[in-house]
């Protein structure tokens, strides 16, 4: 599977695509706000995978933006919150 991660917290960010890559799944690594939302229309990822809380674009925000790019792809997501 393709992963996109996003996460405002560089450590979490890195230790989910190194888990990832090593369960054979090829991991993209961005960091949130602009960047990322260019790495939602850049590519078609089969999974987002983002951190809900996050400065300039939340994972909610980013979900949607990648739901309106690619409305016929079926959208699946898993969003983290850190307390």
């Amino acid at each position: 599977m393709k992963v996109l991660v996003v996460d405002d917290d560089a450590a979490m960010r890195k230790m989910l695509g190194k888990m990832l890559t090593l369960a054979g799944h090829e991991a993209v690594e961005v960091p949130p706000g602009a960047e990322a939302l260019t790495a939602v229309g850049a590519a078609d990822y089969d999974v987002l995978l983002t951190d809900v809380i996050m400065p300039e674009v939340d994972g909610v925000e980013l979900v949607r933006a990648a739901r309106k790019g690619n409305p016929a792809q079926a959208a699946y997501g898993l969003a983290l919150a850190e307390q």
